[in-house]
């Protein structure tokens, strides 16, 4: 399957979905509710997943019109903590030696 990197000359690549970044931003936050759970890169990766695939996606384009926002805060946060609580009790990898320090050197 080919994929299409731009049509006409239009390039499709500053589209993107509102959400990650917002997603992104509150993670750590409410990971740190979460005291003795050391997530690997891959469960940060599905719980990243997870959390987006609850949410309705809300695409942008960087020069166009902005979307309201209509999913709140609240919203995203209980999306992330239902995903690492799944994540959690499901992990894709052994915990052991894979855990991931923060930026500033707790663990996650």
């Amino acid at each position: 399957m080919h994929q299409i990197k731009s049509l006409d000359g239009i390039s499709f690549d500053k589209i993107r979905n509102q959400n990650e970044s917002r997603v992104k931003a509150m993670m750590l936050d409410v990971l740190k509710e979460f005291d003795n759970y050391y997530p690997t890169k891959i469960d940060l990766e599905d719980i990243y997943a997870l959390t987006l695939n609850k949410l309705p996606a809300r695409y942008i384009q960087a020069e166009g019109f902005t979307l309201e926002e209509d999913i709140t805060e609240e919203e995203i946060c209980e999306n992330l903590r239902s995903a690492i609580k799944r994540v959690s009790q499901s992990p894709t990898v052994d915990h052991d030696d894979d855990s991931l320090l923060l930026e500033d050197d707790e663990a996650v």
